[in-house]
């Protein structure tokens, strides 16, 4: 029987991303997985762990079962997944070249932390690979997507604030762990400028709609704290 042509036609049913999440670190575990449960647009299919019981225990808690717990060596296998359709790198900044590459090799579109990778070389490389395997590839910036960043961006663009004439960005985060990877140098690649110094340098770039022209920075590290002592000497 035809629809009458006064009813209106039934909404599609929204189609949401289905994730391979790669590592299950403090992120993983307090903000991805407990905000993805409530996502309409993504939710999580499969999780690659080098820690087994922690991977099945965030399996249980998200309905998934023991088959979508991978570890680093199988990443592979998520090649016959019709249902993941993106891999997200919550790793090491020193690993994200090598899995947003295997993600690549697989057909798997990538979300990757940030920075991208440890230097230009690294995320050109990616940015190619990505290419030439014709899958999309994402940094996992959010400030493109939340209202207060683009109210920020609306006020500079219509010229409600005038010419703009300075920005000024400030991001701090607390490492009390000395053991922390983001407090060793072969796995973080450059310290707290590059790690947390971008999220200002995004921020910005969003916000007025531009390019840096020229870039200074500055580094002070104090002297007698082990944790920070240990990050330099390594």
């Amino acid at each position: 029987m035809p629809l009458k042509p006064d009813l209106p036609l039934p909404e599609a049913e929204p189609q949401r991303v289905g994730y391979a999440i790669v590592g299950l670190g403090q992120l993983t575990v307090d903000e991805l997985v407990p905000a993805v449960r409530t996502s309409e647009h993504a939710h999580v299919v499969a999780f690659v762990t080098s820690e087994t019981e922690k991977g099945l225990a965030l399996a249980r808690a998200v309905g998934l079962g023991e088959d979508d717990v991978y570890t680093y060596d199988d990443f592979e296998q998520l090649t016959g997944r019709k249902d993941v359709d993106a891999v997200y790198i919550v790793l090491p900044n020193a690993l994200h070249r090598e899995y947003v590459e295997r993600a690549a090799k697989i057909g798997k579109h990538v979300l990757c932390e940030k920075p991208l990778g440890m230097n230009a070389d690294d995320a050109r490389a990616m940015v190619e690979a990505c290419n030439s395997a014709g899958v999309l590839l994402m940094t996992a910036y959010r400030c493109q997507y939340t209202p207060e960043h683009w109210a920020a961006r609306d006020a500079v663009h219509s010229g409600k604030l005038g010419k703009v004439k300075l920005l000024d960005s400030i991001h701090v985060q607390v490492e009390d762990d000395p053991e922390a990877w983001r407090l060793k140098k072969e796995l973080a690649g450059g310290g707290p400028l590059v790690d947390v110094g971008i999220y200002c340098v995004n921020t910005l770039r969003f916000v007025l709609g531009q390019e840096p022209q020229w870039v200074f920075a500055a580094l002070h590290q104090p002297d007698g704290d082990p944790a920070l002592w240990k990050s330099r000497s390594r």
